[in-house]
């Protein structure tokens, strides 16, 4: 069932970010729409670990921050 989506113009850009900037909207997205409890699913390994791992010194690493902001609220 479709319950909504998100469109964001990134420009010219690294496809990890571009794949973050994908997980941070659907992160907002699924709040807005009022779910407490969600799983992410992503088909880039490289998105993946970087998410888990918390890197601060890769590219998005403010993207990265924020995503794991949003996975830490209740």
């Amino acid at each position: 069932e479709w319950l909504g989506g998100s469109i964001k113009a990134l420009g010219s850009c690294h496809a990890l970010i571009a794949e973050l900037w994908g997980v941070l909207e659907g992160l907002k997205l699924a709040r807005w729409l009022g779910f407490d409890s969600i799983k992410l699913n992503v088909d880039s390994s490289s998105v993946a670990k970087v998410i888990q791992s918390g890197l601060n010194n890769c590219i998005g690493s403010m993207l990265v921050s924020k995503i794991r902001r949003m996975c830490t609220l209740d």
